[in-house]
């Protein structure tokens, strides 16, 4: 072909993918030049090591224009899958010259851990409520839960998105200027550990001063996992039981269905302390359930009962005046009719 009519042809391609462009809907005055819309492959321009994903468009940095945040695989085996393979990720957003430079921010906890390695899922959301705007939230799920959740916002001041926390666990949930961590606990009865953490002074998960030091959780507990079961008492596992009072300790209708019948008055023993907490009923805010000890079960020869003790080590918080100290109980369980419910406390 005559390289006159290549030229022509390549020329009409141009004109055709130029009139593809949609129109923005807010077009740009004639002071402000428009951000280019051109294609760029930003594959072509990240190290050859590094293994893209499509990117994503958001507008990371509250500009009112949209970023590229472009995921990568990085330490890839050679010749294996990459599907374990660790993920970080690049914002690339242009700056203010005409024509404007293409920025590279990289994406890297204080700590410089990766951000992924199953399904990466980036969304804009206000996760803590000292700072303006929305933060750039990143989670990796796993089995449907999130696995890791890393927050940055973009820093004026620093012109770099600063991290604001960064977590690893089995399954994390998040809420504003709160963030819980859970992890199995891989004993007989399936429950899980819960770390929970406030944001400091609602702004960041590190501690002040510190580059990379995450804050102490603020409470440390045993939980269901995922939840109690409809009727706990009808678990083979007392222990569970134990759990389940605590949880509902504060609560006159909830907390009694787990003792048995004939022994339902033995509650008044909490209002005298011998359930754990210090306090009366009441003034209990929450109890955190630290460990649980269940003992060999046996059988009461007597009356052919099975009887189980469950050892516990619980704080109590008051509604008023704070957390009590850390206390030891045992309690003394039965077992009638295929459900295991309370029979009294023991020192």
């Amino acid at each position: 072909m005559r390289p006159g009519v290549k030229l022509l042809i390549l020329c009409a391609l141009l004109d055709l993918l130029i009139a593809c462009e949609p129109i923005p809907d807010n077009p740009p005055s004639r002071n402000k030049p428009p951000r280019g819309s051109a294609y760029v492959d930003l594959a072509e321009v990240l190290p050859r090591e590094w293994v893209p994903f499509k990117p994503w468009r958001l507008d990371t940095n509250r500009d009112g224009e949209k970023e590229w945040l472009v995921f990568y695989q990085f330490d890839v085996p050679e010749g294996r899958a990459k599907a374990s393979s660790p993920i970080s990720a690049v914002i690339y957003q242009p700056d203010d010259n005409y024509p404007p430079n293409l920025i590279a921010h990289e994406l890297r906890p204080l700590d410089g851990d990766f951000l992924c390695e199953s399904e990466c899922k980036v969304e804009m959301d206000n996760v803590l409520s000292g700072l303006a705007g929305n933060e750039l939230v990143i989670s990796d799920w796993r089995g449907g839960q999130i696995s890791r959740l890393t927050i940055f916002q973009w820093d004026e001041g620093r012109q770099e998105y600063w991290p604001r926390g960064h977590f690893c666990g089995e399954c994390i949930e998040v809420s504003v200027d709160e963030i819980q961590v859970k992890e199995s606990m891989h004993d007989r009865a399936q429950l899980t550990r819960c770390e929970t953490y406030h944001a400091w002074d609602n702004k960041t998960y590190y501690q002040s001063g510190t580059l990379g030091t995450p804050i102490p959780c603020v409470r440390e507990e045993i939980d269901f996992s995922p939840d109690a079961p409809e009727d706990v008492c009808c678990s083979p596992y007392p222990e569970k039981v134990v759990l389940a009072f605590y949880q509902n300790y504060n609560k006159d209708d909830e907390a009694l269905q787990f003792f048995s019948e004939k022994v339902r008055e033995n509650i008044g023993q909490c209002d005298a302390g011998e359930c754990g907490c210090a306090a009366p009923r009441h003034e209990i805010e929450h109890v955190s359930v630290l460990d649980l000890i269940p003992e060999p079960t046996n059988e009461d020869k007597a009356t052919g009962v099975e009887r189980a003790i469950v050892g516990a080590r619980i704080v109590c918080e008051r509604q008023i005046g704070g957390e009590e100290s850390e206390r030891r109980i045992r309690w003394i369980l039965i077992r009638e009719d295929g459900r295991w419910q309370l029979q009294q406390p023991i020192r």
